[in-house]
């Protein structure tokens, strides 16, 4: 089987071009994704000045149609992490996994006190006869919520 000759220095041509346009794709996409991020940590951020006595004006943390100001400073923080370098962006990973971690074990022991026992009884209970209402099915929704929370 014979190839045209053409046809192959065509294919060379547009190889690079097919290459940049599905990393720009996969770059946009991680670009999405960090700033549909960024909008959560937001929500946090926002809780937590709440919680300390600072109210922040729902026209600077709006809803993301609107232009979120916290959200706009955590883009910002992370991208000053990158152009530092990948070094120092790997330790302050590492500091906010273990902040992360010491506040889930502080949930966990803090709230060892306050579990009833009768609560756990029966520990599945039965479902109520729709998908998802208790039961193995609502363990599996549940489940399943969990699983795309995380994503």
């Amino acid at each position: 089987m014979d190839v045209d000759p053409a046809w192959l220095d065509r294919a060379r041509e547009h190889a690079p071009v097919l290459a940049q346009s599905t990393a720009f794709r996969g770059g946009f996409i991680v670009h999405l994704a960090h700033r549909l991020h960024a909008v959560g940590w937001s929500g946090y951020f926002v809780s937590l000045t709440h919680d300390l006595g600072v109210d922040v004006p729902a026209s600077m943390a709006g809803p993301p149609g609107a232009f979120n100001l916290p959200a706009f400073a955590i883009v910002l923080m992370v991208a000053a992490l990158l152009v530092i370098g990948i070094k120092q962006s790997a330790d302050t990973n590492t500091l906010l996994v273990a902040v992360k971690s010491t506040v889930l074990v502080v949930f966990v022991v803090a709230g060892a006190a306050y579990i009833n026992r009768a609560n756990l009884t029966p520990f599945i209970p039965p479902n109520t006869g729709a998908f998802g209402q208790f039961g193995w099915s609502g363990i599996l929704r549940g489940a399943g919520v969990m699983f795309s929370a995380a994503l």
